[in-house]
């Protein structure tokens, strides 16, 4: 499916195939991997997301 009218906050748009990593170091730090299967397991995007003392989140 491709959308001809990407949302104004979309930086980056893949129409590969792949899959989603998703690994929590601990408590307040998880990492988020975007792997694509159409450029041999190449990660084609990764952010953190990190959990602060006010008991809110921010993204990396």
């Amino acid at each position: 499916m491709r959308i001809h009218n990407p949302f104004k906050w979309s930086a980056y748009r893949s129409q590969d195939f792949g899959y989603t990593k998703f690994k929590a170091y601990n408590n307040t730090h998880i990492n988020i991997e975007q792997v694509s299967v159409d450029v041999n397991g190449d990660v084609i995007d990764s952010f953190w997301l990190i959990k602060n003392k006010n008991n809110t989140f921010a993204a990396l």
